[in-house]
């Protein structure tokens, strides 16, 4: 999966290798990355830009916030295994409240 971030500078992806990256597209480099045991196989920032969430192979949902529109780096604030299949689609409402997976 892959997402811009709000900054406008900042894009998040995820894959098979089980990572999450945070890149920065105008210096052209990797400003964060965690690693899971998992596939990561989706991926959704909300509108507002405060929240990224990421689905797993195993049905894992984690939810990070992230500041300065991505700036810094993310931090996990959520994690539970909601599905008993992957997880291959998030969507946030536009209000940002809800998370649709």
């Amino acid at each position: 999966g892959l997402c811009a971030l709000p900054s406008g500078n900042h894009f998040a992806s995820c894959g098979v290798d089980g990572s999450l990256r945070v890149w920065n597209s105008r210096f052209k480099a990797l400003e964060a990355k965690f690693q899971f045991s998992s596939k990561q196989t989706s991926l959704a920032v909300s509108d507002s830009g405060g929240l990224l969430a990421l689905g797993s192979s195993e049905g894992v949902l984690r939810m990070f916030s992230i500041v300065d529109g991505g700036a810094g780096e993310p931090c996990l604030c959520f994690r539970a295994r909601l599905h008993e299949a992957p997880i291959s689609l998030l969507a946030f409402s536009p209000s940002g409240l809800q998370l649709a997976s």
